[in-house]
């Protein structure tokens, strides 16, 4: 697979196809609001902490395999670690993207089904959630439901609105009931010879953590992903809720109130490493978009050298 550089942030539904941004899904599942802008400053205490809680962030680790058969072949569980062991494509990789649904509100899973329909017709490979599916067991647990029903496996990360112990618990519990469903705070790495996608949970900014125990990354938990980085045999692809600080308003991070409000720690990340590709939420104005790392807008499918 060419390598090229493509970011997109997904307030609306949207599938990737080989890493490429395909057809316009359907409408959100949640009408786009408005984000504040970032400006408290941080406490002392939190600015001096270097890592996230391991319940938030895991590590990087091998555990006892586990094999999961899907509807597109077998998927290995090893610690941090899922790899597409049957039946994967080494052309391309189709993924269904979806994030900030917010809630399981009748309204949600009504457009969530139409979404898993869109997803079937696309013969999606996997489908991805890039943080804010719930605030409640009992939400994040219908979601799940819905998205879980292709039997494809599902890759969902936390966002700034979860709480850890609520959404560790939610996916726990799906996971048992349908054990395609990966949870990203712990897989750090998913391993497809198209793309490796590797997961950053959480958010940068305390400010906007809706929970008490959110959960926010740190410096550390990015180098640590450079570790993780450094060992992929594929493109990677990032997954996490916030995505990089960019420039002007075709950007990902640029908000209603006109400013960019990305994570400028990010960058480097994208510069320094095999990262070509990324999936980030959150600012719901960016809705369905792709752009390059500057944030230059892209056309549907196409191709960034």
């Amino acid at each position: 697979m060419k390598s090229r550089s493509l970011f997109i942030s997904l307030g609306l539904i949207g599938a990737l196809a080989a890493c490429q941004s395909k057809t316009e899904a359907p409408a959100p599942a949640k009408k786009a609001e408005a984000v504040a802008e970032p400006a408290k400053a941080e406490p002392a205490q939190a600015a001096a902490q270097t890592k996230a809680d391991p319940a938030c962030v895991g590590a990087a680790g091998e555990g006892a395999p586990q094999l999961v058969e899907t509807a597109n072949g077998k998927w290995e569980r090893n610690g941090s670690t899922v790899t597409w062991k049957e039946g994967a494509n080494a052309d391309g990789i189709v993924l269904g993207a979806i994030t900030d649904i917010k809630d399981g509100a009748d309204e949600n899973i009504a457009n969530l089904k139409k979404a898993v329909t869109f997803f079937t017709a696309e013969k999606v490979d996997a489908i991805v959630v890039a943080g804010d599916s719930g605030e409640t067991e009992e939400h994040i647990t219908a979601v799940l439901d819905v998205l879980a029903a292709p039997k494809v496996p599902v890759f969902i990360v936390i966002g700034n609105r979860e709480s850890k112990t609520v959404f560790n618990k939610a996916v726990a519990a799906a996971s048992i009931k349908y054990p395609h469903v990966f949870n990203l705070n712990q897989v750090r790495r998913v391993d497809t010879p198209a793309v490796d996608l590797v997961s950053l949970p959480g958010y940068f900014n305390p400010d906007y953590l809706h929970a008490e125990d959110g959960c926010r990354y740190f410096d550390g938990d990015i180098k640590e992903l450079e570790t993780i980085v450094a060992g992929l045999n594929s493109p990677g692809l990032l997954v996490s809720h916030g995505g990089p600080q960019q420039v002007g308003k075709d950007a990902l991070d640029y908000t209603s109130q006109g400013n960019n409000v990305g994570h400028d720690a990010l960058l480097p990340l994208f510069k320094n490493t095999n990262i070509p590709f990324g999936i980030f939420g959150n600012i719901h104005e960016a809705g369905g978009r792709a752009t390059d790392l500057a944030g230059a807008k892209l056309a549907v499918g196409a191709e960034h050298p």
